[in-house]
């Protein structure tokens, strides 16, 4: 009896499988996220060891610069209050839960507190690692014009410069606001206030002395854009309710 002839073992073909949707929209933003905290800490080691903009910023604190007793003055020492390191964290919670009850969500509270919590912790890592000296504005030779001294009305804070973590607090709270709305009238009004909130904080760091102006810029800028890409991050995890429901 004749055998067929033998043929050799092929490896059966094989297909690349695609990566999951999510992680195809999830990848640029991820790395998105990582350059934008590289590029600020960039910025900051530029600004640190150069002084580029060093005049710049004298300029813009004696111009904003307020005295004690002034209705500007009482206005930032409250901002300086309320928005403090020891009350952002408050500040975060209640917004979760008062978008969560408003929405009636768990879900949705969840959500606007990561929106405001992970841009505000990564806007505190760029200031772990960018070591920029705060403004020495009590020292008359720091200053183009030696007679517009005046005493800071807050302790200086210890912690690093640059950004602005008043600022940062102020815009992730507003961003994490906006993003929680849906389009509409309503939302209209919400980032008219979360302009204002965000550009008041950062005029009261500069008014009271304790931050450059580069500073608040920084995070004016840094914290919308980390806002924006965290809620493409989580949109996936934690998706938005229907409307009415």
């Amino acid at each position: 009896m004749r055998l067929p002839p033998s043929t050799p073992d092929r490896p059966a073909p094989t297909t690349a499988v695609p990566a999951p949707p999510r992680l195809r929209a999830d990848l640029p933003r991820a790395v998105g996220l990582v350059v934008l905290v590289a590029l600020a800490v960039l910025a900051g080691d530029l600004l640190t060891s150069t002084g580029a903009l060093d005049g710049v910023d004298r300029r813009v604190q004696q111009a904003l610069a307020v005295s004690a007793g002034g209705a500007g003055a009482r206005l930032a020492l409250l901002v300086d209050l309320v928005l403090g390191p020891r009350t952002a964290p408050l500040l975060v919670v209640v917004l979760g839960v008062a978008v969560g009850m408003g929405r009636r969500s768990g879900q949705e509270g969840l959500r606007t507190v990561l929106l405001a919590a992970v841009p505000w912790a990564l806007s505190k890592l760029v200031k772990l690692l960018v070591a920029r000296p705060r403004p020495g504005i009590t020292d008359p030779t720091d200053l183009v014009d030696p007679s517009t001294v005046h005493q800071l009305l807050v302790p200086m804070p210890t912690s690093s410069s640059f950004p602005s973590g008043h600022t940062a607090i102020a815009a992730a709270l507003g961003c994490a606001l906006v993003l929680s709305l849906r389009p509409g009238r309503g939302r209209w009004v919400a980032i008219a206030g979360a302009v204002l909130l965000a550009l008041v904080a950062a005029w009261s760091r500069v008014a009271l002395g304790v931050h450059h102006g580069t500073d608040v810029v920084a995070s004016l800028v840094l914290v919308p854009l980390l806002a924006v890409l965290c809620a493409g991050l989580l949109e996936g995890r934690l998706p938005r309710r229907p409307v009415g429901t």
